[in-house]
């Protein structure tokens, strides 16, 4: 995905479904990402999808 190098993409309702999983691609491809959801299961969710593949910060 090189035309989204140096971009950051903010995804909302992001703990489950599609947007979960284009987060997670968005990640493993390097793009910074900031998450959102009104759901409390996202942190658990960002867990799992950082735990091999980055970084978070809370």
């Amino acid at each position: 995905m090189e035309r989204l190098n140096r971009k950051v993409a903010i995804i909302t309702a992001s703990a489950s479904g599609m947007d979960l999983a284009g987060a997670q691609i968005f990640i493993k491809e390097g793009i910074e990402v900031v998450l959102t959801d009104v759901a409390d299961k996202l942190q658990d969710r960002v867990g799992e999808i950082t735990a091999d593949d980055g970084w978070i910060s809370n």
